[in-house]
């Protein structure tokens, strides 16, 4: 009898337990965040155009803000899987009354994303995280006239690999909605950019990359689906 008392005490005290760790949430989410860039063939061209424009000038392209969208699965209070949409944003332009050039260099970038923290019940965690995925480039240089002479315009395209890294936090501020802000290091290299389905290259020769690599920062605000 007393064993048997026993066992029925084990089991009510790991049955909640085991509940909650094999509750899977489903959650979607926008995104929205902050990001640099290296982008240093496209910097190193307009450093050549500043010398051809004096006293003008146009700024390089070193940072951005991005936003997007995720879904995801919380499996357990330690384990997070998704996949995510971001458009990193990025551009520069310079102008007078005789014309205008600018850069507008978005990309998008798709990604699979694994978080992992420590297991508790407290309405903040901290954890780390890894993504792996593809970024494509969604860029466009054009050159304008005078006002009334029209404007011509290249289309650039090509992809590349995506990997990050990136620490973040989970504030569960109720039991539909969540606050996850991270901040991490991301590689995102086109090494092949082509204009009009034509390879282009630097004046060495080299091709010319578009390179998204570097701070990765965002926040979710995740909605619990159950």
């Amino acid at each position: 009898m007393k064993t048997a008392f026993m066992m029925a005490v084990l089991l009510a005290a790991l049955s909640p337990a085991t509940a909650r760790a094999q509750i899977k949430r489903f959650w979607l989410a926008p995104v929205g965040g902050f990001h640099t860039y290296r982008l240093g063939d496209v910097n190193n061209e307009i450093e050549t155009i500043n010398a051809g424009i004096a006293p003008l000038h146009m700024d390089d392209i070193k940072s951005g803000f991005g936003y997007g969208v995720a879904a995801g699965v919380d499996l357990n209070p330690a384990v997070t899987l998704e996949i995510a949409y971001d458009r990193l944003l990025g551009s520069s332009k310079v102008g007078d009354a005789t014309g205008s050039l600018e850069y507008n260099l978005p990309a998008n970038e798709f990604t699979a994303r694994g978080t992992f923290r420590q297991a508790t019940e407290a309405t903040f965690a901290v954890g780390f995280g890894v993504a792996a995925g593809l970024v494509k480039t969604a860029g466009e240089v054009t050159l304008g006239g005078a006002p009334g002479t029209g404007s011509l315009s290249a289309h650039l395209s090509g992809s590349g690999p995506a990997v990050e890294g990136f620490a973040s936090g989970d504030w569960r501020v109720s039991p539909r909605f969540a606050i996850t802000p991270h901040i991490g290091f991301r590689y995102a290299k086109i090494s092949e950019t082509k204009v009009e389905g034509q390879v282009i290259h630097n004046p060495d020769g080299s091709n010319y990359n578009l390179d998204y690599s570097g701070l990765a920062t965002g926040v979710r605000l995740k909605l619990y689906l159950n």
